[in-house]
């Protein structure tokens, strides 16, 4: 027996190999089902050891029995075979080096491809476990959103004027007034003095002015500027009206980097009551590191100038293959931001699902269509949201080039439909 199991040891191991890629290319398939199987998993361990604990009493105390009468004689034979096995082994290996490193090389790839797979998979739950955590907040807080149409110079204004000032139960909008999210729109000096000059029905009413984008310049050199809105709140008699915030989430660490907020003198007494109950102290030593890293706004700007290295050839990238692709076919338009992190696609309408499910099919995973409207719900099927920051350059390109037969595919299933 001992013979036939160190012969086999080689083909042990190539299959243990083999099962192991195969395991990992299949990484995102078995942690979904796994999670789905959970609550039937536990109720059937718990309910076959309850009905069978005699059982297990019983066998459990005769296996004890059996090892302890047999523990001699099995120790004595394993110590004879010692020198054998040990030359086995030694053998299998030395016979095998070359299909090792064969099969190590095997393993690289195995690994790097399910980590692929995974990453696409996990990107695409987090994004949607984000937005139905957005949404459940919302919810929870008797909170209904509002769709407000975007332009190129930001919100519809109109519309927004028209909701404010006439409905007392409007009580707050959320902005991202430089590089907005996912259009990459900068809001016009009239759209920010239109904002400033609301007559709220609502007399908590309160504008939230999330400048999440104000240092990502995809060029520096000539970067976006907007009206400060405090300031032209101040001058239109509304002080108190708006929030504005501000962190180096997209600049150090996404979620453990610092945050501000910056708003009027009667606004921040009152949070300074709230936060006085929430917390007993900030991150002082987070705060130290950040002032240490970036110093002061001209070290700011020297780190985010090595981010638009980064990224701008990414965008350019897109661009140019959107453009060589799709540019005079009349089945999409796209957004070619000057910041930020997002290109805006708009396909024919309907039409967006089924291009973000056809890349998926064929490799390319992207946030889910819509995911960018009140409750992930665009009313035209149309908007797709392209983050080109994840992927290396040459799998940008090669993803970008698999968009662009997706959309003319169902372009065309569209158009043959009318």
């Amino acid at each position: 027996v001992i013979d036939a199991v160190l012969s086999a040891i080689p083909l042990i191991v190539q299959a243990g190999i083999e099962l192991l890629i195969s395991l990992i290319q299949a990484l995102p398939q078995i942690i979904t089902t796994i999670l789905t199987a959970i609550p039937q998993i536990v109720g059937g361990i718990t309910n076959a050891f309850i009905d069978n604990i005699d059982l297990i009493a019983a066998t459990g105390f005769q296996v004890f029995v059996a090892l302890i009468k047999n523990l001699p004689s099995m120790i004595v034979e394993i110590v004879r075979a010692v020198p054998q096995i040990i030359a086995g082994i030694v053998q299998a290996f030395t016979a095998s080096m070359g299909q090792i490193e064969s099969v190590g090389a095997n393993i690289v790839r195995g690994l790097w491809q399910g980590i692929q797979s995974l990453a696409g998979w996990l990107w695409n739950k987090v994004s949607a476990w984000i937005q139905s955590i957005w949404n459940g907040i919302c919810d929870f807080f008797g909170i209904e959103m509002v769709n407000i149409p975007m332009t190129p110079t930001g919100p519809d204004m109109d519309m927004v004027e028209e909701y404010v000032n006439n409905d007392e139960t409007v009580k707050g909008i959320w902005c991202v007034p430089l590089y907005s999210n996912p259009s990459g729109e900068v809001y016009s000096d009239e759209t920010v003095r239109r904002f400033a000059n609301l007559k709220p029905a609502a007399k908590d009413f309160r504008i939230f002015w999330d400048n999440a984008y104000c240092v990502h310049h995809l060029y520096p050199e000539k970067p976006a500027q907007i009206l400060e809105i405090l300031e032209e709140c101040a001058k239109a008699g509304n002080p108190d009206m708006v929030y504005k915030f501000g962190s180096t989430a997209k600049v150090t660490f996404p979620g453990a980097g610092i945050s501000a907020i910056a708003t009027s003198k009667a606004n921040l007494a009152d949070m300074q009551k709230q936060m006085n109950a929430q917390l007993i102290s900030h991150d002082k030593l987070n705060q130290l590191r950040h002032v240490r890293f970036l110093k002061d706004g001209a070290g700011l700007a020297a780190h985010m100038a090595k981010h638009a290295e980064l990224l701008r050839p990414r965008f350019e990238a897109v661009d140019e293959i959107l453009n060589k692709e799709l540019a005079g076919l009349e089945v999409g338009t796209w957004t070619k931001p000057m910041g930020g992190y997002f290109v805006s696609f708009d396909s024919l309408d309907g039409c967006a699902k089924k291009i973000v499910a056809m890349c998926k099919e064929a490799g390319v995973v992207m946030t889910g269509a819509g995911a960018t409207f009140p409750y992930g719900k665009d009313p035209k099927d149309s908007n797709i949201r392209i983050a080109p920051s994840f992927p290396s350059l040459e799998e940008l390109k090669l993803a970008a080039e698999i968009f662009c037969v997706c959309v003319k595919l169902v372009s065309i299933d569209k158009l043959l439909e009318a």
